[in-house]
């Protein structure tokens, strides 16, 4: 079984934010070149996609998930695996299933 992480420039943006708010940093004592660094590992590891224009409506609850769908649209994922509620509640995305991670621990017989 193989699995590709698949990213996009608008996730990629988010990340980087988010690594930046000060609690962030602070809390795990984050330097920029270590949020620079890993950035760096995730544009040579993963597979990153063009997702496209945004559309006029939102595509969840939060309008800010709609970058995720999207990127896995654009990959034609076969999985979408997340935390967050909004997505969760979706349950599929243009036929992507939605799960957590401990489902998708589950269907691996990994827990």
């Amino acid at each position: 079984m193989r699995f590709v992480l698949v990213i996009s420039p608008a996730i990629l943006m988010e990340i980087r934010a988010t690594l930046s708010y000060p609690r962030i940093k602070d809390k795990y004592a984050l330097s920029d070149r270590h949020i620079n660094d890993f950035l760096n590992l995730l544009l040579h590891d993963a597979l990153v996609v063009d997702d496209g224009p945004r559309p006029c409506t939102p595509l969840a609850a939060d309008p800010s998930d709609g970058k995720f769908l999207l990127c896995a649209a654009a990959a034609q994922a076969d999985l979408i695996v997340s935390g967050d509620q909004h997505l969760l509640r979706l349950q599929s995305y243009q036929g992507i299933p939605i799960i957590t991670v401990r489902q998708l621990v589950q269907e691996l017989g990994l827990d």
